[in-house]
C-alpha cells in the first residue's frame, strides 16, 4: 500500500504501515473431516508490551482453535496458529471468516475462506462384525449413498482375510441411497 503525501510544496508516495493483522494463506481447500492450517500474524508498532484479544467470527467455535489472547513485545511480531477442524458431514461450500485482534484502542481485521468439499460416496456395512464357522457363508448390507447430482457406477471388490460374494458393479442414481446385501466366509489357512 502507498500513501501520497505532500510536504512543502512536493508531492511524493510513502510507504504505508503495514497492517496490524494478516492471514497466511487467505483461502484454503479441505475435505470434510480435514484440518486446514493458516497463520495469523499480529504486529505490536506500539512502544509496549500488549496484551492482544484474538476473536474469530464466521465459522461455528468447535471448528478451531486459537488462543483468546496473544502478548506481544513492543514493536514485534507473532505469528499465531489458527487450525481449522472441519467435521466431517459439515456440507459443502465455502465459509467465509474474519480475525480480530484488538489491544485497547487498536484493532484490526483479516478476512479468510474455507472452501469445503464434501465426500459425495459413502458406504456402511452391517453388522460391522459377525461370527460365523469356518467356510460357512455369512450375509452382510452394504449401504451406499450417491451424495452427488449425477448418476454413478460403482465397481466392488473385498480384500483381507474373507472371500467376498458380491454383484458388481453397482449403478446408483443420482443423490440416491441402495442398499445391497453380499456374502462372505473364511477359509482354512
Amino acid at each position: 500500500q502507498l500513501l501520497l503525501k505532500q510536504r512543502g510544496g512536493q508531492v511524493g508516495l510513502v510507504g504505508a504501515e503495514p497492517p496490524l493483522i494478516t492471514l497466511s494463506p487467505s483461502t484454503q481447500a479441505v475435505a470434510s473431516g480435514e484440518t486446514a492450517l493458516f497463520t495469523v500474524t499480529v504486529r505490536n508498532a506500539q512502544a509496549t508490551a500488549a496484551i492482544f484479544t484474538l476473536d474469530l467470527a464466521g465459522l461455528p467455535s468447535h471448528w478451531f482453535t486459537l488462543p483468546p489472547t496473544i502478548t506481544i513485545p513492543a514493536n514485534s511480531v507473532i505469528d499465531q496458529a489458527l487450525l481449522v477442524h472441519v467435521p466431517i458431514g459439515s456440507g459443502s461450500g465455502p465459509w467465509n471468516f474474519s480475525v480480530l485482534a484488538t489491544a485497547g484502542s487498536i484493532s484490526g481485521q483479516a478476512a479468510g475462506e474455507i472452501s469445503v468439499s464434501a465426500p459425495t460416496f459413502t458406504a456402511a456395512i452391517t453388522p460391522t462384525e459377525q461370527t460365523a464357522p469356518v467356510g460357512v457363508w455369512t450375509p452382510f448390507t452394504l449401504t451406499l449413498s450417491n451424495d452427488d447430482s449425477t448418476q454413478h457406477t460403482y465397481s466392488l471388490s473385498g480384500a483381507g482375510l474373507a472371500e467376498v460374494n458380491v454383484t458388481t458393479p453397482i449403478t446408483i442414481a443420482a443423490n440416491s441411497t441402495q442398499t445391497i446385501t453380499f456374502t462372505a466366509r473364511t477359509n482354512n489357512a
